[in-house]
């Protein structure tokens, strides 16, 4: 039985988001990230580099979604799919790692609501995502994946005495 300890460092990252209101209830949104993965020191106890982290590339993923936002004009009594929001996206990125010399690629199509706990609360989100890493006759690596996710958002959250 051996053991080891190993130190692995995160990357620095740089990105920059917009989201632009373009009609009352739509909202488009951008964003792209760069992290620095070949700046990243991975190194054991024994001073022995895992190889397949040794070298790791820099990596650049874009997102780009949209949000049908609930009416403005919403009350509590309205039906919850119009006070719901409503996503949707697309992103594409690469991944630090190569198979075969060549860069491994990700991509995925997301959507997703947000449902109202209570009228200006918050909402519980639910999202899913279908996205493919990888091809299989360049890079010798492919993985197709479904997530599922669930989530909470609180806004105003105001005193009730």
């Amino acid at each position: 039985r051996i053991r080891d300890t190993a130190h692995f460092d995160l990357p620095g990252a740089f990105g920059g988001g917009l989201a632009i209101r373009a009609l009352p209830r739509m909202q488009l949104s951008v964003d792209v990230i760069r992290r620095f993965w070949s700046q990243s020191d991975f190194s054991t106890a024994t001073g022995d580099g895992n190889g397949s982290f040794t070298h790791l590339n820099d990596t650049t993923r874009f997102g780009i979604g949209i949000t049908r936002l609930g009416d403005p004009e919403e009350t509590v009594r309205d039906a919850l799919g119009r006070r719901a929001r409503w996503r949707a996206g697309f992103t594409y990125g690469t991944l630090p790692v190569s198979g075969n010399g060549e860069t491994v690629s990700e991509w995925a199509l997301t959507g997703g609501v947000g449902l109202p706990i209570q009228f200006d609360r918050g909402f519980i989100d639910g999202l899913i995502e279908f996205g493919k890493r990888g091809d299989a006759a360049t890079t010798g690596l492919s993985e197709s994946y479904l997530r599922i996710g669930f989530g909470a958002t609180f806004q105003t959250l105001r005193s009730a005495f």
